[in-house]
């Protein structure tokens, strides 16, 4: 049995180098006889030069929900504590919703979020509907 890998292979920006890329440099690397240690790779190119690797973003964003609950339970300890507990799979639905809402194409949303099926992005569409539906309601019920 083989450990399911922590951080998915689908980057979040062209700029981030995701584990395929990471896994095909080590690679690489290690045919051309260099040893591959992580550390010695981070002195090679200065920071702003190198990617941002996927594990180090999802710490950043844990670091900054962690920091946000603290900020916000001074002025609400439920607030805060509801606000700890939210995680990058907010993050990501967040931006799934919005970009739908916005008008993004799915099958844009999709590859955006990294999804196999567009079955499973359409659950996006499926909250616009809604939300339209909604708004529709206002309006007659506003009109009458």
């Amino acid at each position: 049995m083989h450990e399911k890998n922590k951080y998915p292979d689908t980057p979040l920006i062209p700029a981030l180098e995701d584990n395929r890329e990471k896994a095909a440099r080590k690679a690489a690397e290690a045919a051309a006889g260099v040893e591959v240690i992580e550390a010695v790779n981070d002195v090679r190119r200065p920071l702003r030069e190198r990617p941002v690797a996927p594990g180090q973003l999802y710490d950043a964003v844990k670091r900054f929900f962690g920091n946000a609950a603290s900020a916000a339970a001074l002025e609400s300890p439920e607030l805060g504590t509801k606000f700890g507990k939210e995680s990058t799979r907010w993050l990501r639905h967040t931006f799934g919703s919005h970009a739908v809402a916005k008008g993004m194409a799915l099958e844009t949303a999709r590859n955006f979020l990294g999804h196999a099926s567009l079955t499973t992005t359409s659950i996006y569409s499926t909250a616009e509907i809604a939300r339209q539906y909604r708004e529709v309601d206002e309006f007659l019920a506003d009109s009458i």
